[in-house]
């Protein structure tokens, strides 16, 4: 233990010291925080309208479409008809609105799944549309508001958006610090190669204790990074929450009917209460605590894995050929991330979330949504078991490339390491 941690301690400062450190320290939160905060503008900001299915047998011809509905006039009478065919229709088709006279009901069907905010403006929309342009004009007498009736007809996770950037930036973080740092502990490794310090660390340090000791002081200034991190997350979380969290309470269920009476926005009022649930609905602790687990074990797993490469090759061309199969799995989960977020306990998902060389990543995409307690500490047993074993399997290999210079190891000499 000694040696490791004189190991570490070294790695530690010397790191600490480069400008690149200090550089990436304070960019950080600022690149990482635009990560999170663009989607969250861009899915307020898009320009994708809804299509609505407007029945018009009876009403004056117009133009009703706005900036977030287009409304496609539907001429014929029979309900039934129309139900089935919008029901067929696979674009350009997302709400199908109908009125009964004789009922005085608006139905709504939703194949798109609006929000809490698009189902307002819809149904003031559409009450607007049926008032005027249809009661008011050939039944005067019953120019009253019609009762709406809202039929989902797609099966939508609550607050969806928020859930999504969640699971996306605790991923993006993960696969970043991995993936920088595995690389640094692997490249590292080859560069006292080439110079030839190995051969002096050696002569007081057992090959295992030096890699350790690296993984493990590597390990530490990406903590340290990324506690700086954290403490300006807070710093600036409270700051926002001293200047607009009781403004922001306005917002929320308990006060939101309040809040429509009185704003002049209240489109903007109720998109500002969806985002206020989808924050206050994740499971945070969970996500906390899953995130520390797989952050810490992720890395240690995978910087062994670098380390055996850095230990099989003398220069940084050879790496690439081991490199690309170590970080193949992550990459690939990044490609499923789209099918992990939009089914989250599909067979797909639970495989990824199981497998220890994709489990922190894709883990981390589904636990935003719900994830039971036992899933979570099964896949964390096995990340460590893995982690046990690799490290395990990186130390031999380790002693037998360390010191080996001119050529690389080949995969058969990776996996013959046993043998004499």
């Amino acid at each position: 233990m000694k040696q490791i941690w004189i190991v570490l301690k070294q790695e530690y400062l010397n790191r600490i010291r480069k400008r690149s450190f200090v550089v990436l320290t304070l960019l950080g939160p600022v690149l990482s925080l635009c990560m999170l905060f663009i989607p969250v503008y861009l899915s307020l900001n898009t320009n994708e309208r809804i299509h609505v299915w407007l029945q018009t047998a009876n009403i004056r011809g117009g133009n009703f479409t706005d900036e977030t509905f287009v409304f496609h006039h539907i001429e014929k009478i029979d309900v039934k008809e129309i139900e089935q065919e919008f029901l067929q229709e696979k674009s350009e088709a997302d709400v199908l609105a109908t009125y009964s006279i004789d009922q005085k009901q608006i139905v709504l069907w939703d194949k798109k799944g609006l929000s809490a905010a698009e189902q307002w403006k819809l149904k003031n929309k559409i009450q607007d549309i049926y008032v005027k342009d249809l009661v008011a004009t050939y039944l005067p007498e019953r120019a009253v508001a019609p009762q709406i009736q809202y039929i989902p007809l797609a099966e939508e996770i609550p607050h969806t958006d928020i859930l999504q950037v969640a699971g996306l930036f605790c991923a993006i973080i993960i696969y970043f610090f991995i993936f920088y740092y595995g690389v640094q502990v692997m490249k590292g490794i080859v560069d006292e190669k080439v110079n030839r310090v190995v051969e002096v660390i050696l002569c007081s340090v057992k090959p295992f204790h030096w890699m350790m000791g690296k993984i493990l002081g590597i390990a530490a200034v990406c903590l340290t990074q990324f506690g700086f991190w954290t403490m300006i997350y807070v710093w600036i979380g409270s700051k926002f929450n001293n200047r607009y969290g009781e403004a922001l309470t306005q917002f929320n269920d308990k006060n939101i009917q309040d809040t429509l009476h009185v704003t002049t926005d209240a489109w903007q009022a109720l998109e500002w209460n969806v985002y206020a649930q989808g924050f206050e609905s994740l499971p945070l602790l969970t996500i906390g605590i899953s995130f520390f687990a797989y952050f810490i074990l992720g890395y240690l797993l995978y910087a062994s894995l670098f380390a055996a490469v850095g230990a099989m090759t003398d220069n940084e061309t050879d790496t690439q050929q081991f490199t690309f199969p170590i970080t193949a799995p992550l990459f690939i989960t990044f490609l499923f991330a789209g099918l992990i977020i939009s089914a989250p306990d599909s067979q797909m998902s639970m495989i990824l979330s199981y497998f220890p060389l994709t489990s922190p990543v894709a883990m981390m995409l589904r636990i935003p949504f719900g994830v039971s307690v036992w899933e979570i500490v099964a896949s964390v047993a096995i990340l460590l078991t893995t982690f046990i074993f690799v490290a395990y399997q990186a130390s031999q290999v380790f002693k037998r490339g360390v010191l080996q210079y001119g050529k690389a190891m080949s995969w058969k000499d990776v996996f013959s390491f046993g043998k004499k």
